[in-house]
């Protein structure tokens, strides 16, 4: 019954309480509204300031991964000039060792 009385229409809240007391429980929620959203703006203040916090530690993350990826390209690209330099160069030695024993062979 109380909590019918309290839900209810004003008419019978307003019976059901003196004056003093809605006006008391009219501040009690006032209040509570006040801190709620007090409350509400600093944690999004703190929430921004995280947020922000995060995207520039992802940015800097970023940033050096992709500078150690570039690193590692340049260093395979060398490795690649290398290893075909190397093929050209045993091509070219197999060449004149096969081109010897060629004459070698037409010589003898």
């Amino acid at each position: 019954r109380f909590m019918t009385r309290l839900l209810g229409s004003p008419q019978a809240t307003a019976s059901f309480f003196r004056k003093g007391e809605i006006d008391e429980w009219r501040g009690r929620v006032h209040y509570l509204k006040n801190e709620v959203k007090r409350i509400v703006e600093e944690e999004s203040g703190s929430m921004t300031t995280q947020i922000k916090y995060v995207e520039q530690n992802i940015s800097v993350s970023e940033t050096h991964l992709r500078s150690q990826i570039s690193s590692l390209e340049e260093a395979l690209s060398e490795l690649r000039a290398d290893i075909a330099l190397n093929l050209t160069k045993m091509e070219q030695k197999n060449n004149t060792r096969m081109q010897q024993v060629l004459d070698a062979v037409n010589n003898y």
